[in-house]
């Protein structure tokens, strides 16, 4: 294992996020939702799901507490991270990582292959569904 940078060298820069967004660059912001971005997909979905309750306001759309409620919290967090994905993709794109010499964008590109990585080897059982469904109507002979 490597470490990527250290917490105390990061936390102004994730307190300056929240206080005013606007105010980072292309590369800090990629560095946040990459950051965002792998600590969603370390969550079990019971602890996402326990989140998202304490952090969404009263009032909003919630998941109820019902025997499918598990699946939808899977659901909810697979969005989360569908979002949050794109998020750190087109920041390092704003950031131009390609060409890049800046460190934080490069941890932002480290993260954001480790996190993409580690989606893809343990896809969640309804991302294993589409998958099927895609392969099954891909093999369907095409309708004259």
């Amino acid at each position: 294992m490597v470490k990527v940078f250290f917490d105390w060298d990061k936390e102004p820069m994730i307190h300056e996020a929240a206080r005013d967004p606007a105010g980072l660059s292309h590369g800090q912001q990629a560095l946040c939702f990459a950051i965002y971005f792998l600590a969603t997909l370390s969550l079990s979905d019971r602890e996402y799901e326990a989140m998202n309750d304490r952090l969404s306001p009263k009032g909003s759309q919630q998941v109820q507490n019902t025997p499918t409620r598990t699946a939808k919290s899977s659901n909810i967090k697979s969005s989360r991270l569908d979002d949050l994905q794109s998020y750190v993709d087109t920041s390092l794109v704003a950031a131009k990582y390609a060409s890049t010499n800046d460190v934080v964008i490069l941890q932002a590109l480290v993260l954001y292959i480790v996190g993409t990585f580690k989606r893809a080897s343990f896809p969640s059982p309804d991302k294993v569904n589409r998958w099927q469904c895609e392969i099954e109507l891909n093999l369907q002979p095409a309708s004259p």
